[in-house]
């Protein structure tokens, strides 16, 4: 009985070291040493090795035998592509976007959450002169951006305090949020049904969000645009207006996706 559960254990611990270097590869970005890996992960090399070679055979990751760099592989891309035939939002959100982009030239985005973080699923560029992160799998601070507020509107206050790490609370533009304060402006987000937050992540930058609602009414997803915070009052209701077009054009849709709170 012992040995079962101590071998229950060890593969455990096995997969959590599997989900860490997925998530190290995709925080990266781009083919990594292995060594850059078992570093981040405060891991020995022999064990990530190990890892990584049941899921190169396995096809989910690849190892460039000239470099020695790893990322992930063509099952990873099939795995990726089942998941968006199952959820018509992924593809039909980033048409949106890319139509957003395309008629307002600003920066369009369609956002999530992946755990406890704020993640771009799919943007479109604008024109301006921005220096915004914008690729999709990039993740931020749930408190840190107009999307979070709406994302986690499905949750109590205690359960927006569990998910969201204390020192997330402390804002790039020097503000320091309570928890108290960031849950009204999460119900008075979801009350309006739209979010803009301005200057938070610097003083050039205001993001304008709307909710996607899955069909049993949670938020599961945000369009938004980031636009330059100096815009006038009459642009912004213009680009509000825009959003609120391409939410009606998403809601006759099945939501599937879920925003999930581990």
């Amino acid at each position: 009985m012992a040995k079962a559960a101590q071998s229950s254990g060890s593969r455990m611990r096995g997969i959590d070291r599997v989900v860490e270097i997925l998530e190290v590869l995709r925080e990266i970005g781009v083919p990594t040493q292995v060594g850059q890996i078992a570093a981040r992960l405060n891991a020995p090399r022999s064990s990530i090795y190990e890892v990584i070679g049941s899921l190169a055979s396995a096809g989910i990751l690849e190892v460039n035998p000239g470099t020695g760099e790893v990322f992930f592989g063509l099952a990873s891309y099939f795995y990726g592509a089942a998941y968006a035939r199952q959820n018509p939002i992924i593809g039909l959100g980033a048409e949106e976007v890319n139509r957003l982009g395309r008629a307002t030239g600003e920066t369009a985005e369609l956002c999530t959450l992946i755990k406890n973080r704020y993640a771009i699923v799919h943007s479109m560029p604008g024109n301006s002169l921005l220096r915004m992160e914008t690729k999709p799998g990039f993740t931020l601070p749930v408190p840190w951006t107009a999307s979070g507020r709406l994302l986690v509107a499905h949750m109590s206050r205690e359960e927006v305090g569990a998910l969201v790490p204390p020192e997330d609370f402390d804002l790039p533009n020097g503000v320091k949020l309570s928890l108290d304060v960031f849950y009204d402006e999460v119900r008075s987000a979801d009350a309006q049904g739209l979010c803009v937050t301005s200057g938070i992540l610097d003083t050039f930058t205001k993001c304008i969000a709307v909710p996607i609602r899955s069909t049993f009414g949670q938020n599961i997803a945000t369009l938004c645009f980031v636009v330059p915070v100096a815009i006038d009052a009459a642009r912004e209701e213009t680009l509000v207006a825009a959003l609120r077009e391409s939410q009606r054009r998403l809601s006759q849709y099945p939501a599937s996706i879920l925003a999930t709170s581990a």
